[in-house]
């Protein structure tokens, strides 16, 4: 739906994304991220792709936002999140994730029901809630491979549905900090 090449900087402000996507490649789905993103108060809702609602390569911040019910279309040799797929550096506060999917095929594992974080990437999340989210087999909420902090966030529900290679809530192989959160 929306593209932010390497090299151009946007702020998305009050913007409601529903069932986005771009058939057959995946990774551009709500939006595409390259370049410097702000999205704040925005809604993603039904979308699907390689990042359910967001894939980011760039430098991408999410304030106070919603994403529900998105879900990943798991295509050959990918690393996916049910809301956010990010390989770069990622800050979200404030914003709600619930009921988002990672999904499987033959050809992949669904990973990161929320928010997958790349190895060599960065993520920090604060102030956040995750509830009802789920993964075919790692991280029903989170997946991460490279290094996040967690700050004074909430995780209830989240689930694994397929397969228990673990970690309903979080599941880390990377660098992980956990503060305050439940």
């Amino acid at each position: 739906v929306i593209q932010v090449p390497a090299g151009f900087s946007a702020t998305l402000r009050s913007l409601t994304v529903t069932n986005g996507a771009i058939p057959l490649n995946g990774d551009g789905i709500g939006v595409e991220n390259a370049g410097t993103l702000i999205v704040a108060n925005s809604i993603f809702s039904g979308s699907h792709g390689t990042g359910g609602a967001l894939a980011n390569t760039g430098v991408l911040t999410v304030t106070d936002s919603v994403f529900a019910g998105n879900y990943t279309m798991c295509e050959a040799n990918t690393e996916i999140g049910g809301s956010i797929f990010n390989r770069g550096m990622l800050y979200v506060a404030g914003t709600l994730f619930s009921r988002n999917r990672a999904t499987s095929s033959a050809l992949c594992l669904g990973a990161g029901g929320a928010i997958y974080n790349a190895e060599g990437y960065t993520a920090t999340v604060a102030s956040s809630t995750f509830s009802d989210n789920s993964a075919a087999h790692a991280g029903g909420a989170i997946f991460n491979s490279g290094m996040m902090t967690v700050a004074n966030s909430t995780f209830s529900g989240n689930s694994l549905f397929i397969d228990t290679a673990g970690g309903s809530a979080i599941y880390n192989q990377g660098v992980l900090s956990i503060i305050n959160s439940t």
